[in-house]
């Protein structure tokens, strides 16, 4: 048997945990939920508490790729080999605007000492990918502060345990709460003591008693009682500004001398997992909300949370993530969370993602990988997306490689699955220049009703719509053709470089397909492949045997046609796509090789009747010579 734990409602456990003082005493409220053999417990449980604090002797490896070299990823740095690994650990890359690049980790000692190159990538990395070196397995250490009978030395089970009734896997305790058999007091004090957690462990009647895992860190509440009856933990630094300086968190955690209004409200540490880290801020009114290593460096910069992050400009803000900075240059530049993305302009944002980057000023990021907005006003998105000019939209849903904008105010979309515009859509400026939809899978849909646009919708080379409604297109950029798409039909134009190509060339409408002029099939030879020979006379027997009628399409009863069905013409000669369709080429060429076989019969029989003739002559020349005798 197996018990495991999970948090109920993971936030109301780390909020709404009640807390009361009796004296210098703690009582506190724990709530988790159980199950044995994979159901809800149910039943009156057998549990053993301590509050602890651990450390983890191993340590993860830490490693940088080499700046990329023509696009592909050659070679890492182990920055730290870690400690305590049995065998090589799973190592992961991603960012830097490609993918691909794959790498494995050598150990000795039980230490990372290289990073070995299995592939170096696509060839589309334009900057050293981040790289995440599995941690080794944990070697966790525990101090002992309290048990719930007083017996447990370094994190060991105590030896007595809480009855406390269990239902549908809920349970809740008071821990603390002397009235309760083999429960001891909890001192205000022990909540001094940073990063306590709690171990728990259940006996569910029938199999002894397990470890619930993971340990849980304790919630606030109880940590409240610190800084409201010990009084420590927090330092105010008063000023002759008025504007005191707030620490809260590691002792660590520092103001630059001389900074006012400044506020660290926690974090920071003195040992996590052996390294010391500190969140500091170095400019009046600069916050840090918490975590490890964060700093706050520019005027009213707010870095909320995470880890190694930066706001570095007037007004910047990290809202959290790991290795994200914020440094403005006009200030107001924000980092929603995500991996390692950076805002370098006035009033830029990166909302999240990876290894995003928005250096233009207003430039937004919404989140992805390897995005790029360095015009201003830019926007980019998706994978590789890159806004590199003014007013710029780029949107990139290939997957891989990257796509960048060609020219400003540009809406660029790359999106191999297609794009689909569902619903009305409204044009409210008259002008239309060089708009392309494209989709990977050469499939595309345009749905919807465009009253806007009065008798169709006009694709060409730099038109525009005619202001006066009338539905003229105008060229303004020297090309000589259009494609019309009306209320009923398709037109192709083409026509005079300076004025609006009027000449028609094609039109589909109710009435069929009309081409005014030539029809002009790609016959090729280098453009084909898997020639075989034919039989002219077997082609002829073929044809002698298709039936050909006369009919009118349902949708056009009133005009006649003379022809084969495609079902025929598909089950005699298997030519074409399908037997729904018949390709003009395939009949003309049944056609021509039906006439060559007739050609061939036609020899035959001049060569039987020159035959026959010349028999006649003889036989003719026979008898007049008996009757002369």
């Amino acid at each position: 048997m197996k018990s495991q734990l999970k948090s109920v409602w993971w936030t109301a456990a780390l909020l709404a945990v009640t807390t009361t003082v009796i004296a210098q005493d703690a009582v506190f409220t724990y709530q988790g939920r159980v199950t044995a053999n994979g159901s809800n417990f149910g039943g009156m449980g057998q549990f053993q508490f301590a509050l602890v604090t651990s450390s983890n002797a191993n340590h993860a490896a830490k490693a940088t790729a080499n700046a990329p070299s023509g696009g592909f990823v050659t070679g890492y740095n182990v920055v730290s080999g870690g400690n305590g690994y049995v065998s090589a650990p799973a190592v992961t890359i991603f960012g830097g605007g490609g993918s691909g690049a794959a790498a494995h980790a050598n150990i000795s000692g039980g230490v990372v000492t290289s990073l070995s190159v299995d592939s170096p990538g696509n060839g589309q990395y334009t900057s050293a990918p981040t790289v995440i070196i599995a941690p080794p397995p944990p070697n966790v250490s525990y101090v002992t502060y309290w048990s719930n009978d007083g017996t447990s030395v370094a994190g060991s089970e105590p030896a007595g345990a809480v009855s406390v009734p269990v239902s549908n896997g809920l349970f809740t305790v008071m821990l603390g709460d002397t009235t309760l058999p083999k429960m001891v007091a909890i001192s205000a004090s022990l909540f001094a003591q940073p990063n306590l957690q709690l171990r728990i462990w259940f006996n569910d009647g029938e199999n002894g008693f397990s470890a619930l895992d993971p340990a849980q860190a304790l919630t606030p509440a109880p940590y409240a009682l610190v800084a409201q009856n010990l009084n420590s933990g927090l330092l105010i630094q008063h000023n002759t500004n008025g504007a005191p300086n707030v620490i809260g968190g590691s002792s660590l955690n520092f103001v630059s001398n001389g900074n006012v209004g400044a506020t660290i409200a926690g974090g920071g540490a003195i040992a996590y997992h052996g390294f010391a880290y500190s969140n500091s801020v170095t400019a009046d009114f600069g916050t840090v909300g918490g975590g490890i290593q964060n700093t706050a460096s520019g005027y009213t910069a707010s870095v909320a949370g995470g880890y190694f992050n930066a706001a570095e400009g007037t007004g910047d803000t990290v809202a959290g993530g790991w290795q994200n900075t914020a440094n403005g240059q006009g200030g107001a530049a924000t980092v929603g969370g995500g991996w390692v993305n950076s805002a370098t302009a006035g009033w830029a944002t990166v909302s999240g993602g990876q290894n995003n980057t928005a250096s233009g000023k207003y430039a937004t990021v919404a989140g992805g990988s390897g995005n790029t907005a360095s015009g201003q006003n830019s926007f980019a998105a998706g994978f590789g997306a890159q806004a590199l000019h003014d007013f710029s939209f780029v949107w990139n849903g290939a997957g891989s490689g990257g796509f960048a904008s060609t020219a400003a105010g540009q809406f660029a979309v790359h999106a191999t699955g297609g794009i689909r515009l569902a619903g009305d859509v409204q044009l409210d400026s008259s002008t239309y220049h060089n708009l392309s939809l494209s989709g990977g899978n050469a499939i595309g849909y345009l749905y919807g009703s465009y009253p806007a646009l009065g008798d169709g919708i006009h694709l060409g080379y730099n038109y525009y719509w005619d202001s006066s409604g009338a539905g003229h297109i105008i060229n303004t950029g020297g090309g000589t053709s259009r494609l019309t798409v009306g209320y009923g039909f398709v037109g192709i134009y083409v026509g005079d470089v300076d004025a609006h190509p009027t000449t028609q060339r094609l039109l589909a409408n109710t009435a069929g397909v009309t081409v005014n002029g030539t029809f002009n099939n790609n016959s090729d030879r280098n453009a084909k492949r898997d020639f075989a020979p034919v039989s002219p006379s077997q082609i002829l027997d073929k044809v002698l045997r298709l039936p050909v009628t006369e009919w009118s399409y349902k949708e056009d009863p009133q005009t006649r046609h003379v022809g084969p069905m495609a079902q025929d013409f598909y089950s005699i000669f298997s030519l074409g796509t399908d037997d729904k369709h018949i390709a003009p080429i395939d009949e003309g060429g049944v056609a021509l090789a039906a006439i060559q076989g007739l050609n061939q019969k036609l020899k035959e029989k001049e060569a039987e009747i020159a035959d026959l003739k010349a028999r006649l002559e003889k036989l003719e020349q026979m008898s007049s010579k008996q009757e002369s005798e």
